[in-house]
């Protein structure tokens, strides 16, 4: 009976200890979590914030957009069709 309270106080004792020393450093890595996640959420909102300026332009050649494309698939189509343009053009 003695050997298991021994036991369990040393096991309690090393809990403690271990949860004093994790604890700390399980908010610093959060925190640091924390701040990535915010600095990629900005980047995304930029990116996102270039391609409707993009989609814009593109929208002000007279390129027809369709409802069902996004900012992303509009211009992608857009430079696709003036790729195979080029190329029709330098084969001439």
């Amino acid at each position: 009976m003695i050997a298991v309270n021994n036991f369990l106080e040393q096991f309690l004792s090393a809990y403690l200890v271990t949860s004093q020393v994790m604890f700390p450093i399980l908010i610093v890595i959060i925190i640091l979590l924390v701040k990535d996640f915010n600095k990629y959420g900005d980047i995304s909102k930029k990116v996102n914030s270039r391609l409707d300026d993009l989609a814009e332009l593109v929208e002000k050649t007279g390129f027809k957009k369709d409802s069902k494309d996004n900012n992303l698939d509009y211009v992608e189509k857009y430079l696709s069709k003036r790729n195979i343009k080029a190329k029709v053009k330098q084969k001439d």
